[in-house]
């Protein structure tokens, strides 16, 4: 008896084992570092931003690991989005219950919604940014199927991605002014990420501006497309300019002066007020009309002597902000001349925080280098001097030789992050300094 009972014991082992192993050894998915594509997704969600397990190391490296398997696992990342699981209440609070007192669950880690599972699928596609040539034929299926929810996911990756603009603007359009207030939404923000690519909705946009009484609040994101679209939505400024010199609350005025802005550079009244909210003191919609300005290009090149004067404040939050609105109105030049003045100062802070800009416009500038390599020695600034030195394209000879110095460090705190640095930086270009 005993005999048979171990017997069956082992084969109820040998079942689970083969349960465990079977998939991994028949599985045609492809892999990194010996691990499915599936597997590296489930660590990508359990430890994403929406999910309190694994922490933010594990979700780097699983983000790593999507990377590096590219446009192989986007298949299996639409099987995600595309996937009708529901979840299991009662299965999900007993794992979530044994997570928290830290017990061990069937899955060791925190259980993740159904939904937050194909919303982490969508980004993780949008992270990988394949090309349309090879995501639009895999979804044009679900952009015209009966299932609603696909449809709608389908459109939202596409919009992300700004691909298959011929796809999914026909449908886009019929949604903005449907009768369904969700989809008008939803279109509508599809549209904002479309950008420029919206213009052919011009029209189902230019109706709902006009007609602010019929479609109310959709007024208040609708512009946002026609900033998007930029000088091709002027026929909508008559709408557009009325709707601002009778609005009186201040954050919409903030928007719409935006929206005017980027669609004709001679919407003075509109910048001038942006400029008074960016340079008061203490004026409670001051951030917001910075950031505001950064995002209106070469239109916002007026606003050049108040940003050039406000570029000399000893708060980052204040220059930073005025650096980059010179910039993108197209005075770079005169940016990184400003900048290089605040390298000069004693204050490491304001050295680190220049020079960190100066390197947005200008990746070799040795200056900049030069004090981002010193900033490693620092534990204030180490670990985003480390990350800052390994986005450099390319990475300078004495970038690699310190983050080499740091990651053999063994007494360094910021070891094992100089190794990751490292490890971003093409192989080629390791191999080709010295100190390999």
């Amino acid at each position: 008896m005993r005999r048979k009972i171990i017997i069956a014991l082992f084969a109820v082992f040998a079942l689970f084992l083969g349960l465990l192993i079977l998939p991994e050894l028949l599985s045609n998915e492809p892999r990194y570092k010996g691990k499915r594509v599936t597997r590296w997704f489930k660590q990508y969600y359990q430890s994403g931003q929406n999910s309190s397990g694994g922490g933010r190391g594990k979700h780097d490296e699983a983000y790593e690991a999507l990377q590096a398997l590219g446009t192989n696992a986007v298949p299996f990342l639409l099987d995600e989005l595309f996937s009708t699981r529901k979840d299991n209440a009662l299965i999900t609070n007993v794992q979530n219950f044994l997570f928290l007192i830290q017990l061990p669950g069937p899955s060791g880690a925190p259980v993740v919604d159904a939904d937050t599972i194909r919303e982490e699928a969508a980004q993780a596609i949008i992270d990988i940014n394949p090309p349309g040539d090879f995501i639009v034929p895999l979804v044009t299926n679900q952009l015209h199927g009966t299932n609603a929810a696909h449809c709608r996911a389908a459109l939202y990756v596409l919009s992300k991605l700004r691909v298959g603009e011929r796809e999914i603007l026909p449908i886009l359009q019929a949604q903005v002014v449907g009768t369904n207030w969700n989809d008008q939404v939803l279109a509508i923000w599809d549209l904002v990420n479309l950008g420029p690519a919206a213009r052919p909705a011009l029209p189902q946009l230019v109706e709902i501006i006009e007609n602010e009484n019929r479609y109310g609040a959709l007024f208040n994101i609708t512009h946002k497309v026609l900033a998007e679209i930029g000088a091709d939505a002027k026929v909508a400024l008559p709408a557009l300019r009325a709707r601002y010199d009778r609005e009186t609350n201040a954050d919409v005025r903030v928007s719409l002066a935006t929206t005017l802005c980027k669609i004709d550079a001679g919407q003075t009244n509109a910048l001038d007020d942006l400029v008074r909210y960016a340079t008061i003191p203490g004026d409670p919609h001051r951030n917001n009309a910075l950031y505001r300005l950064t995002q209106i290009g070469p239109n916002a090149s007026r606003s050049a002597p108040a940003m050039v004067k406000l570029a000399q404040d000893e708060n980052v939050t204040n220059w930073g902000p005025a650096i980059k609105i010179l910039a993108n109105s197209g005075l770079t030049n005169q940016a990184i001349a400003i900048l290089t003045e605040k390298v000069s100062v004693q204050d490491a802070r304001t050295q680190f925080d220049a020079a960190w800009f100066i390197l947005n416009y200008e990746p070799t500038n040795a200056l900049a280098i030069e004090i981002l390599i010193k900033s490693i020695g620092y534990d204030s600034f180490a670990f985003n001097g480390i990350d800052r030195l390994a986005t450099l394209r390319p990475v300078p000879e004495s970038g690699i030789v310190a983050l080499r110095a740091v990651a053999k460090d063994n007494k360094s705190k910021f070891q094992k992050q100089a190794e990751k640095a490292l490890k971003k930086i093409k192989p080629e270009q390791l191999q080709s300094r010295s100190g390999k």
